[in-house]
């Protein structure tokens, strides 16, 4: 089963905080983001795909973010619909 693991983050930019928690676990499946407007809805989806830098170690089935970036954006997969976010590759045939 994969698993996004996420620790200690924080993101901030200039003197506000955006994000900041000391452990998030999300098991695969399609999960919904929910958030008002500048809550760091965009901020986490760029942390998790490595495109900001942040304080924090994510984790993808065991695979470090910062010690093996391509490993780790080979195995992540990002889809945006209605809100929705999946961190696992799917078969959108399967769905249908």
């Amino acid at each position: 089963m994969n698993k996004l693991e996420l620790h200690h983050i924080e993101k901030s930019y200039d003197i506000h905080s955006i994000l900041k928690f000391d452990e998030l676990n999300i098991s695969n499946g399609i999960h919904w983001l929910k958030g008002g407007s500048g809550t760091g809805k965009t901020t986490f989806f760029k942390l998790i795909t490595g495109e900001t830098p942040f304080n924090g170690e994510v984790i993808l089935d065991k695979v470090k973010l910062r010690d093996k970036p391509i490993e780790y954006r080979s195995k992540i997969c990002i889809a945006l619909a209605l809100g929705y976010l999946t961190v696992n590759k799917i078969d959108l045939k399967k769905l249908a």
